[in-house]
């Protein structure tokens, strides 16, 4: 075995040609899902014979992970799939044969567990043959319904979970800033999301004097002066790049100079949607803040 690892950590993948080294990555992978299988077959053996010395370990995922220097988490994983593949013949062969990954793997045998464990020795084959053939995403997302058919009660108790775990925390930082921290719904976070997106793109447009893609692509042929980005003063990290402050950029005028009078007219002329609804007096510069140019709300899985 190690022998085989030495082999493969010699080649130099430069010696082949593309159709060979697109065709060894296909096999590693799928020797690799033969390797992860033997792996786990091999660890549910020690774990039945419960002989794993005397460091003290009370589980075979402890043992394991004290052992193999692994996370705790993955150990158990493995001695967790092991116990489930006794009773998943189709997908322990296909497992075996590479045809299906590790996380393939995991994820049947969460399907097999708990209430709908007699549905699943019913539907098993249909499964195997979707984590054979479609992609990952397509696959996880027809295990999910698989899930909610064969357990409704379930779906409805991890509905419960989430609506009872929802929170919304809004705590200072430093130097006035503020930190959101929540966990919404599925409903909650597609009506929050939804509400962002709609909030940025009107930003957007107003950023853009409500030209928010005929603007960007004849930004070469209008004036300086009379670009929205040109008006607003350029920063960086918040301070502007000039010694002097915000009151010393000024845009040029159409014939290069830098009239304090036509910063005033450039000024005064900016529509009013890049002011907020209100514009700006002769002498008086609207303050516009690049930090609010986009509002983001990233998904985490589960969360909702």
């Amino acid at each position: 075995m190690a022998a085989v690892v030495d082999g493969l950590l010699d080649l130099d993948p430069d010696t082949l040609g593309d159709a060979e080294l697109a065709d060894a990555v296909v096999q590693l992978h799928r020797q690799q899902a033969r390797f992860a299988a033997a792996v786990t077959g091999i660890t549910e053996a020690a774990d039945a014979r419960r002989d794993r010395g005397d460091d003290g370990s009370r589980s075979c995922g402890a043992w394991v992970a004290h052992r193999c220097r692994r996370p705790v988490g993955q150990a158990r994983g493995e001695v967790w799939l092991g116990r489930r593949l006794r009773t998943m013949p189709a997908t322990a062969e296909a497992f075996a044969a590479g045809d299906i990954s590790l996380r393939h793997a995991m994820v049947l045998a969460s399907l097999a567990d708990g209430r709908s464990a007699e549905y699943f020795t019913r539907d098993e084959a249909i499964l195997v043959d979707d984590a054979r053939t479609l992609s990952w995403a397509d696959f996880v997302r027809a295990a999910e319904y698989w899930r909610q058919h064969a357990g409704p009660d379930g779906v409805e108790r991890d509905a419960d979970h989430d609506h009872a775990l929802r929170r919304v925390h809004l705590s200072p930082g430093l130097r006035g800033t503020g930190i959101l921290d929540g966990l919404l719904t599925p409903l909650g976070y597609a009506t929050v999301n939804t509400a962002l997106r709609r909030i940025e793109q009107e930003l957007f447009e107003a950023r853009l004097g409500g030209r928010p893609r005929r603007a960007r692509r004849c930004r070469h042929r209008m004036p300086s002066g009379l670009h929205p980005r040109a008006a607003a003063p350029r920063r960086l990290g918040g301070t502007s790049q000039a010694r002097g402050g915000p009151d010393s950029v000024r845009p040029s005028s159409p014939n290069g100079s830098t009239d304090p009078t036509a910063e005033r007219a450039h000024w005064s002329d900016l529509p009013p949607q890049l002011l907020g609804g209100q514009r700006g007096s002769l002498g008086q510069r609207p303050e516009l803040r690049p930090h609010d140019r986009r509002v983001h709300l990233r998904g985490v899985r589960g969360a909702g």
